[in-house]
């Protein structure tokens, strides 16, 4: 077996440009009109689900969290969240940032060069609301008023179970956001669970029995991989609703 690329420094670096660095000074930015692209786990937050004053008193599960911003975003409203994800790496920065020290790491330039970056925790946010965890996403249990699952769906092995265990966690009237690029790699989903449909028939296929879709939307996002190189990814940003 392999290293798990979500436990290495250059994906922990990756993913902390990915989620806070918001394409400032990027070359991608000076020709990507569509700025929200770069801070995609703010966007699914706000796009996908409805926080309101009434949401003080609720629980948020941010399953596969990474290191995070989408959990900080959530605690803005929600008293209790969990960010939850099976990366020991990625939940440490994610705890590292919500001890409000900046958090340093090193992207390629070019070459072999390389240049360093921080992390501060963002304005307004309230980590001590955040519980964050090691977790599988397909052993997490509870019940929540909102989860958010993005860019997730195609990194389990199994996402029809995946899926059939989200209605179970969700309280009467509860939210989902799901969203996903379908980015499908036999690394971590095997070729037989891939969906034999397009990816929206096969949420549907799978949550509508227990939830409603209301709402669609494209988000799009931005990966840094070094100055010159970046992933444009399109993600089918989905959102449900229990059905009374």
């Amino acid at each position: 077996m392999g290293e798990n690329v979500y436990e290495t420094e250059d994906t922990v670096a990756q993913y902390l440009h990915f989620h806070f660095g918001e394409g400032e000074g990027s070359r991608a930015a000076n020709f990507l009109a569509d700025g929200r692209g770069f801070i995609f786990p703010v966007e699914t937050v706000n796009r996908l689900l409805d926080l309101d004053a009434s949401s003080a008193s609720m629980r948020a599960l941010d399953l596969g969290c990474a290191v995070g911003r989408s959990a900080f975003e959530l605690s803005r409203k929600v008293t209790s969240v969990v960010g939850s994800d099976l990366s020991y790496a990625l939940i440490a920065a994610a705890k590292n940032i919500a001890s409000g020290e900046p958090v340093s790491y090193r992207l390629a330039h070019d070459g072999g060069a390389a240049t360093n970056h921080d992390v501060r925790l963002p304005g307004g946010v309230r980590p001590e609301r955040i519980d964050f965890r090691v977790c599988d996403a397909l052993k997490e249990s509870g019940r929540y008023h909102f989860i958010h699952a993005a860019n997730l769906l195609c990194r389990v092995p199994d996402p029809a179970a995946f899926l059939k265990r989200l209605p179970l966690m969700l309280e009467p009237g509860g939210q989902l956001a799901l969203a996903t690029p379908a980015s499908w790699l036999e690394q971590f989903t095997p070729r037989d669970n891939w969906p034999a449909m397009p990816v929206l028939d096969f949420l549907k296929e799978h949550l509508e029995p227990h939830l409603e879709l209301t709402r669609e939307v494209d988000i799009p996002f931005v990966i840094r991989e070094h100055e010159r190189k970046f992933q444009l990814g399109i993600s089918l940003g989905t959102s449900w609703r229990v059905r009374h």
